[in-house]
């Protein structure tokens, strides 16, 4: 998980080095489960970065296949996003972002269209010119791009700071489990969770966890 984590944020930050080496860290294979699928998404954000866009489309297309009959409607809205990004034509990439914002519209989704940044916002430029009734869904996200790119930029030093076990417990956090819950899933002591819980709010300035939370949410660590 935190490779996964760690990959993301390097891809966000355009250094495809650091996020190969993450990458080459996560299990990635045959795995049905919602982070077998996320995984499977850093994958394919990595080969599109490397200009492979053959073998992201691929892996895209049956991670979609799986997560549709798994009924996974936010994960269906991520890879969609990310297949419009990917598409051969420009006919394909709107028609994989018009299935996309169908889908947030309806669910209220900001962040998984602007966190893909200049290449959503340049598509969603292109389809506000066609109106119709996605055009106020689409001003909504365009109009969400300036303060978000911006915020993007401050995850790297922090993800930089915590160690991979103070990523995983973070995650943990914002899924809400308690220490005690945390400590029986990592297989590690409630003590220890405790201990790394507190460098985690020192880390990101809080004083507690659900302030840590939020931020971890706002700056895209989470």
């Amino acid at each position: 998980m935190a490779a996964a984590l760690r990959a993301d944020v390097a891809l966000s930050q355009g250094d495809i080095a650091s996020a190969s080496h993450w990458v080459g860290q996560m299990t990635v294979g045959i795995d049905p489960s919602a982070l077998g699928m996320l995984h499977g998404l850093t994958q394919a954000r990595l080969f599109l970065a490397e200009g492979k866009r053959a073998r992201a489309a691929k892996i895209l297309a049956d991670a979609y296949a799986s997560v549709s009959l798994m009924g996974l409607v936010a994960v269906m809205i991520e890879v969609r996003a990310w297949q419009a990004l990917t598409a051969a034509t420009p006919n394909d990439a709107f028609r994989f972002l018009r299935e996309a914002l169908k889908m947030g519209r309806s669910e209220g989704f900001i962040r998984t269209f602007v966190d893909k940044g200049e290449p959503m916002k340049f598509l969603l430029e292109r389809l506000k010119a066609e109106g119709g009734e996605l055009k106020e869904y689409v001003l909504t996200l365009l109009s969400a791009f300036g303060g978000e790119l911006a915020q993007s930029s401050r995850a790297q030093p922090l993800v930089e700071a915590m160690s991979e076990r103070e990523l995983e417990i973070l995650r943990l956090m914002a899924e809400g489990l308690s220490n005690r819950e945390i400590a029986g899933k990592l297989v590690i002591t409630v003590g220890t969770t405790k201990s790394h819980v507190h460098h985690i709010l020192e880390k990101l300035g809080s004083e507690s966890r659900a302030h840590a939370v939020a931020k971890a949410r706002e700056i895209g660590l989470v």
